[in-house]
């Protein structure tokens, strides 16, 4: 009998994309013990359309991914503890797949190369994962190590034994873990699952900001340089020439843009990403 599972979905401002995310989980091929989103002070629909699903939904005020993942883990009753975002869905056998190695005894936590663009429709989605990856397609190289720092699946035991996430370093938040676990996530071959990207110059200004207000930008501030205009303009038009997409010099502005105004946000204000 394999290890019970709680799926984890901290939820923000997520209607869009929620309904397709959890309508994926309950058509796994090996059921979850529990789905649990964690709504993280949401001001659009995203809350009513939980309640359309047999879930378990939690509320916090708006704290940010990482507090609300907390909160969902400590509420989980399952054996393994599978931490997704509202903005993914998941191919059948992905729950199968992405636990196959802990069931084994080869891996204490995994994660998955086989996650792949959401959106690969929209301009600004593929800008983003060729600006952030390199691949119009693929969210994770299939080149890159075998071992990563931020897990899809843990031993809920292990994520308790160390209180979870840490809650002020914004994005990267899902890689705190490592430090103080002193393991990483192992690769779970076939775990197909997909991820959608920004898809409008709002939503990257957005989220490049909420990336810039985090302590990987912020510790690094002497590289605030390299996304002043009209600095940043060359590798826009570097990028649009490399990619062979006009559109992306649009994207890159928008992006540095968003960079640059999360980073001065916390180094003068002090105030981290949530």
């Amino acid at each position: 009998m394999p290890p019970s599972i709680s799926v984890v979905i901290p939820c923000y401002n997520e209607a869009r994309y929620i309904g397709r995310c959890l309508g994926s989980l309950k058509e796994q091929s090996i059921p979850p013990r529990e789905i649990i989103v964690v709504d993280d002070g949401s001001t659009d629909g995203t809350v009513e359309i939980v309640k359309g699903f047999d879930v378990r939904l939690l509320r916090q005020n708006h704290a940010g991914p990482a507090a609300a993942r907390n909160l969902g883990a400590g509420a989980a009753s399952g054996e393994i503890l599978v931490l997704v975002d509202a903005d993914m869905f998941f191919g059948r056998d992905y729950l199968l797949h992405l636990i196959a190695p802990m069931e084994a005894g080869k891996a204490r936590g995994t994660f998955t190369k086989d996650e792949f663009v959401g959106n690969p429709e929209n301009v600004w989605a593929v800008c983003w994962n060729l600006e952030t990856v390199g691949s119009r397609d693929r969210r994770v190289p299939a080149d890159s190590p075998d071992e990563c720092p931020a897990f899809r699946a843990i031993w809920r035991d292990a994520f308790l034994a160390v209180h979870g996430y840490e809650t002020t370093i914004g994005y990267e938040d899902d890689t705190s873990l490592v430090p103080k676990l002193g393991f990483s996530a192992i690769v779970a071959p076939g775990a197909v699952c997909y991820h959608n990207n920004p898809s409008s110059l709002h939503e990257v200004y957005h989220s490049a900001r909420w990336m810039g207000r985090s302590q990987r930008f912020s510790n690094q501030p002497w590289k605030i340089w390299r996304y002043i205009p009209p600095l940043s303009f060359v590798p826009a038009m570097a990028g649009a020439v490399k990619y062979r997409e006009l559109r992306f010099m649009i994207f890159k502005i928008v992006y540095d843009t968003g960079i640059l105004m999360g980073i001065l946000t916390r180094v003068l204000f002090r105030k981290h990403a949530k």
